[in-house]
């Protein structure tokens, strides 16, 4: 939703449109708006260890990575409690 919003305002020949009268927002999402989506990160099996990727899915879950998400315009799928955001764990996501 923020790549909607960021195209729209570099190029005047780019528009957001509603979709059956809502735009695209992560507020909008439980009032109806129905194109998103939730993107998954899959790992074959747990990293171990202090590897890269362990510490890569560190970094995701930390508070600086909510904030750099939300100021880009993204909902991070944890919380600042450390909990899993309703959004990311609903079936039609």
């Amino acid at each position: 939703m923020a790549a909607a919003k960021t195209a729209a305002a570099r190029d005047q020949q780019v528009g957001v449109v509603q979709l059956d009268g809502h735009y695209p927002d992560v507020t909008t999402i439980s009032a109806g708006y129905r194109f998103w989506t939730v993107e998954y990160l899959y790992t074959k099996g747990v990293p171990g260890g202090e590897s890269v990727l362990k510490r890569f899915l560190d970094y995701l879950a930390s508070s600086t990575a909510r904030a750099e998400l939300q100021d880009a315009g993204y909902t991070p799928c944890v919380t600042k409690d450390g909990l899993l955001d309703p959004l990311c764990t609903r079936a039609d996501s």
